[in-house]
């Protein structure tokens, strides 16, 4: 079978599943689950309880504190990527049962192409910090 997002050929897993599989492992492994949206966070205020986000449907959506799904020490910021249903409400689009997959600070090392190990600030190795390469 061909995938529909990819367009790489691959072997559907048997069962009831191969029967209506479209996409291979990887692009369902990495879509978002079925009835949800993923979209950036355009901003947020804790203090305030809500703030809005912008799903990859093009749709600007409201979101209320009581709708994030994260620790209590955590919080939602702008440029976070999340993932939500999206449902029409009284007066416009409602984002529910939020949850931040990525950190807006994880999305700008991949977007730059760095790895996801933590930066070390260690001096490089041979060199001294105040004069140069070590004699």
């Amino acid at each position: 079978m061909i995938c529909t997002c990819c367009q790489a050929s691959f072997t559907p897993a048997a069962g009831a599943a191969a029967a209506r599989a479209v996409e291979c492992h990887a692009c369902r492994r990495h879509a978002p689950a079925p009835g949800r949206a993923r979209g950036l966070v355009l901003w947020f205020q804790a203090r305030r309880g809500y703030g809005f986000v912008r799903l990859a449907t093009g749709v600007k959506a409201f979101c209320h504190a009581s709708q994030v799904r994260l620790p209590t020490e955590q919080r939602l910021q702008a440029g976070d990527l999340v993932e939500a249903e999206c449902v029409a409400g009284p007066r416009g689009w409602e984002a529910r049962a939020v949850v931040r997959l990525a950190a807006r600070q994880t999305l700008a090392r991949i977007a730059a192409g760095l790895t996801s190990a933590p930066v070390s600030k260690a001096p490089p190795q041979g060199r001294n910090r105040r004069s140069g390469p070590m004699l």
